[in-house]
């Protein structure tokens, strides 16, 4: 997933991030990843965006995301 830093919006996926979070790109492009349900719990989302900011390492940026519902 490429996203936008300013306004948080998702840029663009690739064919595998949809396959594996069994979503269409046209879901997904041009939202912010919680109206997608994808991406970082609400408890992780707003660290996760100060390391970004910060241009920090996301180290075990994996472990908190969640899938949209039907997804495993």
């Amino acid at each position: 997933m490429i996203m936008a830093a300013s306004d948080r919006r998702v840029i663009d996926v690739t064919e595998a991030f949809c396959r594996r979070y069994g979503v269409t790109r046209e879901q997904v492009v041009g939202k912010p990843p919680g109206e997608t349900g994808i991406g970082p719990t609400e408890e992780y989302r707003w660290p996760f965006w100060q390391q970004l900011m910060h241009r920090r390492p996301l180290s075990g940026a994996g472990r908190s995301l969640r899938q949209p519902r039907g997804c495993g």
